[in-house]
């Protein structure tokens, strides 16, 4: 099984990003190497990378988790 990647900076976002990962036990690792974030257009952490290449941003992110709770 493919992990999910929070790419993170540790920003205050970041944090709460991580902890609702955590909360929801969606499996994931942290990077803070951003070059595939970059290359891809993104400018600002936290990123959620999926296991089908999706990526999103903060908002995009909590919602999808939301919808993983049930």
């Amino acid at each position: 099984m493919k992990l999910a990647v929070l790419y993170s900076n540790d920003c205050p976002k970041c944090k709460i990003l991580e902890k609702q990962l955590d909360d929801a036990k969606i499996p994931f690792i942290k990077s803070n190497h951003f070059e595939d974030v970059i290359a891809r257009g993104f400018r600002s952490a936290p990123i959620l990378l999926l296991e089908d290449d999706t990526m999103m941003v903060f908002n995009e992110a909590l919602k999808y988790i939301m919808k993983k709770r049930g």
